[in-house]
């Protein structure tokens, strides 16, 4: 889940994950051009687990600084 004004390349990914083991899903972002600075916008993934929605957790947060 992007900020208003942000792109992304389709991140609708299913991997499985074995107990006690570790997955990378990788995506790229493309941010908003006219972003004011300071202003903390954060990068979530919806997961669910187990068939069991997680909701929404931050992964990412973007902060953009004054130039």
């Amino acid at each position: 889940c992007i900020p208003p004004g942000f792109s992304a390349q389709t991140m609708q990914q299913s991997v499985f994950v074995a107990p006690g083991q570790c997955e990378a899903v990788r995506f790229s972002v493309k941010v908003a051009d006219d972003l004011a600075p300071g202003r903390r916008l954060p990068l979530t993934a919806m997961l669910t687990v187990n068939s069991q929605p997680w909701g929404e957790l931050c992964e990412a947060l973007v902060i953009p600084l004054p130039e």
